[in-house]
């Protein structure tokens, strides 16, 4: 675990980190390039992946040491098939690595406030967890249905934050400090191609999660992100390497040469 605090915090910034599911390797990459350079994270919102490396992040285990868990067997095991109870996968929350991943239990414990959006079903509203057990606010914030199941929690029952703010801006809307999105849907969408159900559904997800990131954007003074994340599947674990190493040099051209423009990359 490390202490992310630097004797200098001038350099302070607000970090949104947006969904994306296996693309969250392109986090990783920027909060490597942030902590090499002492650009002190004073506090990380996120929805899905991103409220995960987040909390994770804030608890103490550094990117490299995510990415390392992220890629082995251990955290491949804990997706099990639940298709006869109304997922395709559900995620075995008592599984020791999620104990790597998460060393730190509660909101309260975390050194850096850090939020995490879901969307709860009942009231039909958008939830930003702060308090509490931290693992029960991923995965709410993370139940991309139908891959993973719901989840209930109190008197709500929780999906995906990206559903309806996949980059969640809001918590820092009145904050002094410079806020940087993370953004992992830069495109717009493809031309559509009529290609049936499961085609549709991907992109009327696709287009949500786009509107609403152009959404949080507003909040942001800066974006990091990378046209080369379009060809990166959402679901495919193959790559996270070579998205850490992407996030890592956008990052680097955006606080140090040619500012954040996508078109210059």
């Amino acid at each position: 675990m490390e202490d992310h605090t630097v004797a200098d915090k001038t350099l302070r910034y607000n970090l949104v980190l947006g969904g994306g599911a296996a693309r969250g390797a392109f986090h990783l990459g920027v909060l490597e390039y942030m902590d090499q350079n002492k650009l002190y994270v004073e506090a990380i919102s996120g929805s899905s992946i991103g409220s995960i490396i987040g909390a994770s992040y804030a608890g103490g285990v550094s990117p490299k040491e995510q990415l390392a868990i992220f890629k082995s067997k251990e955290f491949k095991r804990i997706f099990q098939n639940n298709w006869l109870r109304g997922s395709l996968l559900r995620i075995d929350k008592n599984a020791p690595v999620l104990d790597r991943l998460l060393p730190l239990k509660t909101f309260e414990e975390l050194p850096l406030p850090v939020y995490a959006t879901a969307f709860d079903l009942v009231r039909g509203r958008k939830r930003v967890f702060e308090r509490g057990c931290v693992l029960d606010a991923l995965l709410a914030s993370s139940a991309l249905i139908p891959l993973f199941p719901t989840r209930p929690l109190g008197e709500g029952v929780f999906v995906d934050g990206g559903f309806v703010d996949n980059l969640p801006s809001g918590p820092f809307a009145q904050s002094p400090l410079p806020t940087v999105g993370v953004n992992l849907y830069p495109q717009l969408p493809r031309p559509y191609v009529k290609k049936g159900i499961l085609a549709n559904m991907k992109r009327l997800f696709f287009l949500g999660w786009s509107q609403f990131t152009k959404r949080g954007l507003q909040g942001c003074d800066m974006e990091i992100t990378h046209p080369k994340l379009d060809g990166y599947g959402v679901f495919n674990m193959k790559n996270l390497d070579e998205l850490f190493y992407l996030g890592f040099k956008s990052a680097q051209r955006c606080f140090e040469k040619d500012g954040c423009d996508p078109k210059l990359y």
